[in-house]
């Protein structure tokens, strides 16, 4: 289910960037996205978890993860809906 959103992921960035960065912008982001999802996806819930000793914590920081991720992708999609050409 969760590699439904790759292919959704990568146009958006082809929609973005022109034609001969999409490949170098292309790496950056899959390179990123596996530092900050794979690593602080974990490393932040289970800091907060063990020093606070309350899994409620780590698993509210999740969810500010998620409200964080969906004002950028706001953003994104603000930004991408004004400059589309007609």
């Amino acid at each position: 289910f969760q590699s439904s959103y790759n292919a959704q992921e990568f146009a958006t960035l082809q929609a973005t960037f022109p034609a001969q960065k999409v490949g170098a912008v292309t790496g950056i982001y899959n390179g990123l996205t596996v530092l900050i999802g794979g690593v602080g996806g974990s490393f932040i819930p289970g800091t907060i978890v063990a020093h606070t000793g309350d899994f409620g914590m780590g698993i509210l920081s999740v969810a500010g993860g998620a409200f964080l991720v969906a004002g950028i992708l706001a953003l994104l999609q603000r930004r991408l809906s004004s400059t589309k050409k007609v």
